[in-house]
Parts: structure tokens; C-alpha cells; sequence
């Protein structure tokens, strides 16, 4: 992505695909921000995803093998949001986290 309009675009949508909203809610970028940032579109033709559920399914002679097996459960969450230490003490928690915290729950 080479134009600023363009690169710009692309991290609001970045941003509010992670934080709905939290574009709006921040300061506009400086200039060297933006200078600084790159941006790389690829169109995506094909996908292809494995997803599985449950305990791994080993071949039996696997079963007698001295190596650990089973599932990691690995989970996403959005935490307390800590305010910066800059941050006035009456400043609310922005709409967005808030969002972020009930759709990662």
C-alpha cells in the first residue's frame, strides 16, 4: 500500500476489526507515524484450513511411546484495561474496550 489515504484506511480497519470504534476514540496520526508504518495488501485467491476437536487420535503402537500426549487449550482474553500513568484520574474507559472486553469474553 503506497498512499497515505490508502495506508491510512487499511490500519482503521485493522484497528477496528481488533477495538470497534477505537479509531474514532484516537488521535489522528502525525505525520511520521504514518511515514514510519507500512502497510502490505495481498490478495488472498485460495484458503485451506485443517480444524479438528478432541484428544489426538495415535496409531496404537503410539500408545506404548515414553512422549506426552493430549491438548493444550489456548484461550483469548481482553483483561482489566490499565489506564497509562498520564491519564487523568476521571478519563473514562473508552466505549471501545468496553466492547472488546464483552466480545472476547
Amino acid at each position: 500500500v503506497r498512499s497515505d489515504a490508502e495506508k491510512e484506511e487499511a490500519m482503521a480497519a485493522i484497528t477496528d476489526h481488533m477495538l470497534p470504534g477505537r479509531w474514532n476514540e484516537s488521535r489522528p496520526m502525525l505525520a511520521k507515524e504514518l511515514k514510519a508504518t507500512g502497510i502490505l495488501a495481498v490478495e488472498i485467491e485460495h484458503v485451506a484450513t485443517k480444524v479438528r476437536s478432541g484428544p489426538p487420535v495415535d496409531d496404537e503402537e503410539d500408545h506404548q511411546l515414553d512422549i506426552w500426549a493430549g491438548v493444550l487449550p489456548v484461550a483469548t482474553a481482553i483483561g482489566q484495561p490499565l489506564a497509562d500513568q498520564h491519564v487523568k484520574p476521571d478519563q473514562p474507559v473508552p466505549a471501545s474496550l468496553q466492547a472488546a472486553k464483552r466480545r472476547f469474553a
